[in-house]
């Protein structure tokens, strides 16, 4: 998961720099800051939330595939 989540990053950081920015980057950016840093309740959900939206943003395929 930590591999999609850098990926994930980076994708978002190259759509800034070409200032393709959309609302949804906010969005995720601190989906995966409360992951990182946020305690334990708080990380398991952003954890949760991260795993359904990189199945649906085709980072993976399955949600097994996320873990």
């Amino acid at each position: 998961m930590d591999t999609l989540i850098e990926q994930l990053k980076k994708d978002i950081q190259s759509k800034q720099l070409s200032n393709q920015k959309q609302p949804i980057d906010d969005e995720v950016l601190g989906y995966i800051s409360i992951y990182e840093h946020g305690n334990k309740l708080y990380s398991a959900l952003a954890k949760k939330w991260l795993q359904f939206f990189l199945v649906n943003a085709g980072y993976a395929e399955r949600l097994r595939d996320v873990k």
